[in-house]
């Protein structure tokens, strides 16, 4: 007998894709996965695929087990707790884990924002994250299936933070197998020169409207004169403001005079010291309101994804409201949670 299985009350909740969609609307007629491949047009094996994940997400429940009749050998359930589909997808990945970088592996191109990254993350993990797959035997594909979660972690970890990525992105280990990196001899001063000119002459011709290039020592001579102008205009302001502050004690200020420059400077030094802090002070606790408040709105989005049965959605909110406020246990503990309700 096949396993039947019926829509779920909570259906409206979830969010599907096509091929998602076409089995959800079959079961309104249906009531078995034979019966929902007739009306489909999809494949018995595309079917059960895609039933499991509409049973992962909530939006259909099974009545009925399947037997050996229904075309899964009961010998070969025995040997791996896994369909045909998913075997197929998961000997896919593990034979590309070595010779795909993370931005492939993800499905997002260079480009992605932290947002595309985390949410390619959330799609991809709780298909292949091994609580999912508790207690089932799976053979040889244990193994394939934690080493596929831990390398889609591993690139959601590196290219989610800019420091991660920027490092990732200069380093050869991102290159593809067959561009392997070749390894040129350290130009001399004269010989760095000329070639940064001609790079900058070939970058001129093939892209008139981008930057110049600039060699690695003069991209930190730039930094270096960038820094001390910053640092030159920052003291200019503080002066300035030490002034105007100066100006305001009133008329009999104005006209005490020090008794000689040293101590005259040692005033003006001291309150732009002060101003300086105050002003310190009034942008940190800024910033910590501003943060505080973008929390919120991170766990508010998460509850309410909470409440429409979204527990990756969730996931995501509390992560980034955590983000803004590291050592929250509450969130810590919503989004172990959450973790646990999506890898089910």
């Amino acid at each position: 007998m096949a396993r039947t299985v019926r829509r779920s009350e909570n259906a409206l909740a979830v969010t599907l894709h096509e091929d998602e969609q076409l089995v959800f609307d079959a079961l309104a007629n249906a009531d078995d996965e034979p019966s929902v491949a007739a009306a489909s047009g999809l494949s018995l094996a595309q079917v059960r695929h895609l039933v499991e994940r509409l049973a992962m997400m909530g939006a259909v429940v099974f009545t009925s087990a399947a037997t050996a009749e229904d075309g899964l050998a009961e010998s070969d359930e025995d040997v791996v707790a896994l369909g045909p589909v998913m075997r197929a997808r998961i000997n896919e990945l593990y034979s590309t884990l070595d010779s795909v970088d993370y931005y492939t592996l993800l499905g997002v191109n260079r480009a992605a924002t932290q947002a595309d990254i985390r949410r390619a993350y959330h799609k991809l993990a709780p298909e292949f994250h091994p609580d999912r797959y508790f207690r089932k035997n799976l053979g040889e594909y244990k193994n394939k299936i934690e080493k596929v979660f831990a390398r889609v972690t591993k690139a959601h970890d590196t290219l989610r933070y800019k420091k991660r990525r920027r490092a990732y992105d200069d380093s050869a280990s991102n290159q593809p197998p067959d561009s392997a990196p070749r390894a040129a001899p350290e130009p001399s001063d004269q010989g760095s020169a000329a070639s940064d000119a001609a790079a900058g002459r070939r970058q001129a011709q093939t892209h008139p409207h981008a930057p110049p290039s600039v060699s690695p020592a003069g991209r930190a001579v730039v930094e270096a004169h960038g820094a001390e102008a910053m640092a030159r205009t920052r003291r200019l302001r503080r002066a300035a403001l030490a002034r105007k502050l100066g100006a305001g004690r009133g008329a009999d200020h104005r006209k005490r005079r020090p008794e000689s420059e040293d101590s005259g400077y040692q005033s003006i030094a001291g309150v732009e010291q002060s101003a300086a802090e105050r002003l310190r002070e009034h942008f940190d606790e800024a910033g910590r309101r501003a943060r505080d408040r973008r929390a919120e709105r991170f766990v508010r989005d998460g509850d309410r994804a909470v409440d429409q049965g979204d527990f990756a959605g969730a996931h995501e909110a509390y992560t980034n409201a955590l983000e803004l406020r590291p050592g929250d246990d509450m969130l810590s503990a919503k989004i172990d949670e959450m973790g646990q309700k999506v890898a089910k």
